[in-house]
């Protein structure tokens, strides 16, 4: 059903959301560092519960 550009679009609407959600930029590159680094989960994992909250 998704084909690869789908994904690819998918992806980039993601990452448009999250930079309309978040308040500065600096949210944005601390997700994209929990997404790259592994041990970084935690950070992920509150800066997501901060959007659920908002």
């Amino acid at each position: 059903m998704y084909s690869k550009h789908n994904k690819k679009h998918g992806i980039v609407t993601f990452f448009k959301i999250l930079q309309q959600r978040a308040r500065h930029g600096a949210t944005v590159s601390k997700l994209t560092i929990g997404m790259l680094n592994p041990q970084a989960v935690i950070v992920m994992a509150s800066l997501h519960h901060h959007f659920m909250l908002n």
